[in-house]
């Protein structure tokens, strides 16, 4: 019996790079727009907040509007010097999923159990990133010697994703300077000063604030306290421990005590998983008419008229 080779061409229609390019190019600008805008807003906000909660909640927007904007700007700086793309391969893009984000904390025995000694509280977040997506999680606040772990209870989930990614995970962290209810001191001693002003000297001061503001320097400060880079081999459907990359502060009370460790589900789908992949007339060697295909989830579905397939 003699085999016969089949040669199949599978037709679909592929829109032009410098199409696809441009328009890439006016969604970022948009993007950065919005940030612009965004940031403007948060910051008059930051400057209004008189409440600690809203100041944090401020600052952290803050700071990851600044990140966002950073990552587009690169972005769209490296496509206008037409540098080939990051991703190596032409491959299957996918969602990339990030969960059950938890980091050990490390007290000494009397800070945690007897409730003595260590009196710093903190207000942490994380920012997770893959290329320009930048995502922020819940501010945990406030963060004491009560608390053994960091948990967040966030799902991010990242879209159009290579295979060839790098997943980075930031913590920050802000030490809350006035806040020493747990103390261990004997006496808390508050002053107050009241002065008064005039006017020349307070038109000086609104100017001194606003260039404050437009330099960013209003409200708290947020630390980078550490850092991880996770890649598609750590991708997987269970929870696992990944190392932490532990930053030194400016100041050495303001470090946040990690353990050096964190734990996280990162999983992935394959786009073609879930949505077609091409789709349309297939031809085989000696047939007269095509049949029709589509290419789905690892199967390929054939339909002998054209009818049926649209259905």
């Amino acid at each position: 019996m003699l085999s016969r080779s089949l040669t199949f061409h599978l037709l679909f229609f592929t829109p032009g790079t410098r199409v696809r390019a441009s328009s890439k190019e006016f969604d970022l600008e948009q993007k950065i727009d919005l940030e612009i805008k965004m940031r403007e807003g948060t910051t008059k906000l930051l400057a209004a907040c008189r409440h600690q909660t809203q100041t944090l909640e401020a600052a952290k927007n803050l700071l990851t509007s600044n990140e966002r904007m950073s990552a587009y700007m690169a972005e769209l700086q490296r496509r206008k010097r037409e540098l080939p793309p990051r991703s190596l391969g032409s491959g299957c893009k996918a969602r990339v999923c990030l969960s059950d984000l938890r980091m050990p904390l490390i007290w000494r025995d009397t800070d945690h159990f007897k409730n003595k000694g260590d009196y710093r509280r903190f207000a942490v977040f994380c920012l997770a990133r893959i290329g320009t997506e930048v995502y922020d999680t819940t501010l945990l606040c406030p963060v004491d010697r009560s608390l053994t772990d960091l948990t967040f209870p966030d799902v991010m989930v990242f879209n159009q994703i290579p295979a060839d990614f790098t997943f980075q995970l930031e913590v920050y962290s802000h030490i809350l300077q006035d806040d020493l209810s747990i103390a261990s001191t004997p006496r808390k001693i508050k002053k107050t000063i009241h002065s008064s002003i005039s006017r020349t000297v307070g038109k000086k001061l609104a100017a001194s604030l606003r260039d404050e503001l437009n330099s960013g320097k209003i409200g708290p400060h947020f630390e980078l306290m550490a850092s991880a880079r996770l890649t598609l081999d750590d991708v997987h459907d269970n929870i696992h421990t990944y190392d932490l990359k532990l930053e030194s502060p400016e100041v050495r009370s303001h470090q946040l005590p990690l353990f050096g460790h964190f734990c996280c589900r990162i999983a992935a789908q394959p786009d073609c998983m879930g949505g077609e992949v091409a789709g349309g007339p297939l031809w085989a060697w000696g047939d007269i008419q095509p049949a029709w295909a589509r290419l789905q989830g690892f199967n390929l579905q054939l339909w002998a008229s054209r009818e049926t397939w649209l259905q």
